[in-house]
């Protein structure tokens, strides 16, 4: 499935639409019309709005950068699924799920089309949850990672990125500035 531009997230209770390239001017042209969207069966009525934008240069820095998931990350599909669980050892699971963040990271670059020359490094530590998806229980993680990478802000990664998952913010950085 292609990456999405127009991202739904409900972070601490509070409902964002995130907007990438053309999702962003999409978002733009219908601001005053969003009155209310759902997730998950959950209606979010729309009281209180504010628009940002942000442009920034996006892939390898020459600085390390540090993320937190603000929503848990389902990095696993079906087939990744079964070796994650066949894997017994720790370190192989951690190094497994550092290829998958890598080509989730690769896989937006490659939608916004930027062609990245440089390696990509990424060190993370996340634990294991669960997350209802479409009636089933999934299993996802929870926690940071560091990157020599610039990612845009409340952006996604991973499966379902639209529905709100895997999304996340710099560490260190607000949310969001209303400035």
């Amino acid at each position: 499935m292609p990456y999405p531009f127009v991202q739904y997230k409900v972070i601490d209770g509070q409902p964002f639409i995130v907007g990438l390239e053309e999702g962003a001017e999409l978002l733009r042209k219908l601001f005053m019309e969003i009155r209310e969207f759902v997730i998950d069966d959950t209606t979010y009525r729309i009281t209180e709005k504010f628009l940002g934008s942000d442009s920034r240069y996006v892939g390898v820095d020459d600085q390390l950068h540090s993320y937190r998931f603000l929503t848990n990350w389902m990095a696993l599909n079906e087939e990744n699924f079964k070796k994650y669980k066949d894997t017994r050892h720790s370190l192989e699971r951690q190094d497994m799920l550092m290829k998958i963040l890598t080509g989730n990271i690769l896989s937006m670059f490659k939608a916004l089309g930027h062609h990245e020359e440089g390696k990509i490094m990424a060190l993370m530590e996340v634990r294991g949850d669960h997350s209802n998806f479409k009636e089933n229980r999934m299993l996802t993680f929870k926690g940071d990672f560091t990157t020599n990478v610039l990612l845009p802000p409340l952006c996604g990664l991973g499966k379902a990125v639209s529905r709100g998952f895997g999304t996340i913010a710099e560490k260190g950085v607000p949310v969001v500035s209303y400035d």
